[in-house]
């Protein structure tokens, strides 16, 4: 019997967001592989741990040290899950078809600057000449980057899933009856996510009834956002809670989610606020303009109208539960999990 084939994931951050838990949803699901998980240490560690998900620590992901695990262990496939990666994992092609090594780069985010001509946006267009498959989630990925020709005619578009039982498991402990807040927030506090929006609009809501709202995740604009909230004067309307193990704890105790965010891919934490049934307030961006519809939230464009649609939710009992009941059947809907592993295990075998 031939061995399994081995598949290397390599990424660039250490942390746990929605590309981590997809990338981590791979190596589970897609089955008939050796997965491995290439990253440098930090949060991801017990995550992975957590899953059952072999992990390679590395001191940082540069194209040497990237080059160091190829020549060591010689995968069968290593795979780039973000721009950093996937030009880490371009520098080494020589090496790489010399051994037989297929090279997969996989895009989980419609980047802005990837829009215009740029470092990242060049440095990627050369690098993409490296890869055979391209696998993006979601079409705008493509369209909306600078040099789609170098990668149109070879791209896939693939659709996040998760595993609902998972999400499920995390909660099953969780009094939901008890809400623990109007508004919830969970992401990294990165430009991307717009935090200093949220933090707005939670300031609005605030004008016309009181609300409550947690914020939970991590990053470098945690200071700017607590400078805002006291700004606003919302101590103690607003808990940054930084990052949980649980996050979605924070989002089955919470009446909406919010995700004011300014680009987006295919986000996790979208499907997964459906599948806990609580309401989602989203901006119009690719990846959320796809999963929301008004069966189980609403697309926003600016903070009056996250405010606005958040109290009337929160305020409309008869509301929320539709809602709710809406965002269950459209989760049921999207989360394709056996169309996910197919369109993989084709991308790998082509």
């Amino acid at each position: 019997m031939p061995s399994r084939k081995t598949i290397y994931h390599f990424v660039n951050t250490n942390i746990v967001s929605g590309l981590e838990t997809v990338v981590a949803n791979i190596a589970t699901m897609v089955d008939g592989y050796d997965h491995c998980y290439v990253s440098p240490d930090g949060p991801i560690n017990d995550f992975l741990a957590e899953r059952g998900v072999r992990h390679v620590s590395l001191r940082s992901l540069t194209p040497l040290t990237v080059r160091e695990v190829l020549r060591r262990d010689r995968p069968d496939i290593a795979q780039g899950h973000d721009v950093t990666a996937s030009v880490s994992l371009a520098a080494n092609l020589v090496f790489c078809r010399r051994k037989g090594i297929k090279l997969v780069s996989h895009l989980h985010n419609n980047d802005t600057r990837m829009h215009k001509v740029g470092v990242r946006s060049v440095l990627y267009g050369v690098a993409s000449l490296a890869f055979p498959s391209v696998v993006v989630v979601s079409d705008p990925v493509v369209t909306d980057y600078v040099f789609r020709r170098l990668i149109e005619k070879k791209s896939t578009t693939i659709v996040n899933v998760t595993n609902p039982q998972v999400v499920a498991d995390k909660v099953k402990d969780v009094d939901t009856a008890a809400r623990g807040w109007d508004v919830a927030f969970v992401g990294r506090l990165t430009e991307q996510k717009d935090p200093l929006a949220f933090v707005d609009i939670i300031a609005a809501m605030n004008k016309e009834r009181e609300t409550t709202a947690v914020m939970v995740g991590a990053g470098e604009m945690e200071q700017q956002i607590k400078d805002r909230i006291a700004a606003r004067g919302l101590e103690g309307k607003i808990d940054v809670v930084g990052f949980q193990t649980n996050p979605y704890e924070f989002i089955a105790r919470s009446t909406v989610m919010m995700m004011p965010s300014k680009y987006e891919g295919y986000p996790m934490v979208a499907l997964e606020t459906m599948m806990l049934g609580v309401p989602l307030l989203g901006t119009p961006v690719a990846g959320l303009s796809e999963l929301i519809d008004d069966r189980c939230g609403r697309l926003c464009s600016d903070v009056q109208e996250f405010a606005d649609e958040a109290l009337r939710i929160s305020g409309d009992p008869s509301l929320r539960k539709l809602l709710s009941q809406g965002a269950h059947r459209r989760s049921s809907e999207v989360n394709d999990v056996p169309a996910f592993t197919r369109a993989l295990t084709t991308v790998y075998e082509s």
